[in-house]
């Protein structure tokens, strides 16, 4: 009689996956985070170009929201960028 082996042979392919996948999904939160922190560090200590570069960064990597938005239109105000400004705090409303 023949011992069928492919069950266990693509359960732990699958676990593999879902390991590999799991690993590298926290590596990319972990690193929109860290953009998140430095970028409001930046605010917080008074360098607003490092702050908007943060903030522009995470909106270009898909992490956009109206908070993100909101900060990147206060950086610009405090940078005297009035139209960047007014463009980001009506992006945060939606």
């Amino acid at each position: 009689m023949k011992r069928f082996i492919w069950p266990a042979a693509a359960l732990t392919v699958i676990l593999l996956m879902v390991f590999l996948l799991t690993s590298v999904s926290q590596g990319l939160a972990n690193g929109w985070e860290e953009t998140s922190f430095k970028a409001n560090q930046a605010y917080k200590e008074r360098r607003f170009k490092a702050a908007i570069d943060g903030y522009e960064q995470m909106i270009r990597s898909d992490h956009a929201n109206g908070h993100i938005y909101y900060n990147l239109g206060n950086a610009y105000f405090k940078e005297d960028r009035l139209g960047r400004a007014i463009l980001n705090y009506e992006r945060a409303l939606f």
